[in-house]
């Protein structure tokens, strides 16, 4: 590359060697800055009947990183000889709805049940930090002559894929809530000293979110959100409610999707409200 006030080209970065191919795709991905300002230049490669194609795409700048495990069972047979040899390749769907390789993992020999190492990368270049994003995966059986054969492909996201529990096992959602679940399931909630701790901080910027798990009665649950009396105690009365209770079971249904949407309006319903009720007291608006 060559920026303004520069005499001679700079190397940026080198991609990975492609063996025996005459349209490679390479994974590595270079991050450049862009100055709007200056004019920056890139070499131009001479020579042969070939094209290169180079593409520029504004990164995001989500910090996350993913973490991924991949297993296949039962592919496809594809070596006259053999099983297969399979690896994966994920590409990312551009805003032209174009799809761009993004990570390739290791090939397994002769086998049609492979595990592939922890797949790591970052959501930037995985999604462009877009948890819906598209995402392209292929399967290949991998052959020394570069001449892969397609075992088959599929298309996710990074959302439906961190939702995803297989029978047995638990997602990351799951197996956290699980975790606590184990600890706190023999302690008891005191209702009087949450009442008292409640109302105490009815003043500060704060609302507390209450979901009901399970198939209890939550009727005391129901008493702590105040929206039919205001929650007290010892004589003393909340400030203002800053509590509200959902109830998991009521919006449990096959159409998961509809589900979470449903669910977290209700459980963000009333936190508006709770936020304007503080600023009033604050500013003694009426």
């Amino acid at each position: 590359m060559k920026e303004t006030g520069q005499d001679r080209f700079y190397e940026i970065g080198r991609t990975e060697m492609v063996k025996d191919s005459l349209s490679p795709q390479w994974m590595r991905k270079f991050e450049v800055d862009y100055r709007f300002e200056e004019r920056q230049l890139s070499k131009t490669i001479q020579g042969g009947s070939g094209v290169l194609l180079v593409q520029g795409d504004e990164m995001s700048a989500s910090k996350e990183v993913v973490t991924m495990n991949f297993s296949g069972s039962g592919l496809d047979k594809k070596d006259t000889f053999g099983k297969s040899d399979p690896f994966l390749i994920f590409y990312r769907c551009n805003d032209n709805s174009s799809y761009l390789p993004v990570h390739k993992t290791e090939y397994i020999k002769k086998t049609l049940d492979p595990v592939w190492k922890p797949i790591i990368v970052p959501a930037r270049i995985l999604c462009a930090g877009d948890q819906n994003r598209s995402i392209k995966i292929e399967c290949y059986d991998w052959d020394s002559d570069g001449g892969h054969d397609l075992i088959g492909e599929c298309y996710t996201n990074l959302a439906r894929s961190l939702h995803y529990r297989p029978a047995g096992v638990d997602n990351q959602y799951s197996l956290a809530i699980k975790s606590v679940g184990e600890i706190i399931q023999d302690y008891d909630s005191d209702l009087p000293d949450t009442r008292k701790a409640l109302v105490s901080v009815s003043s500060l910027p704060m609302s507390v979110i209450i979901v009901g798990v399970g198939n209890e009665d939550f009727s005391a649950m129901e008493q702590l959100d105040g929206d039919e009396q205001r929650l007290s105690f010892g004589g003393r009365y909340a400030e203002r409610d800053i509590v509200q209770f959902v109830e998991l079971r009521k919006f449990l249904s096959d159409n998961q999707a509809l589900a979470r949407a449903s669910l977290a309006q209700e459980v963000l319903r009333e936190i508006p409200a709770q936020f304007l009720a503080f600023m009033r007291k604050l500013h003694s608006v009426k």
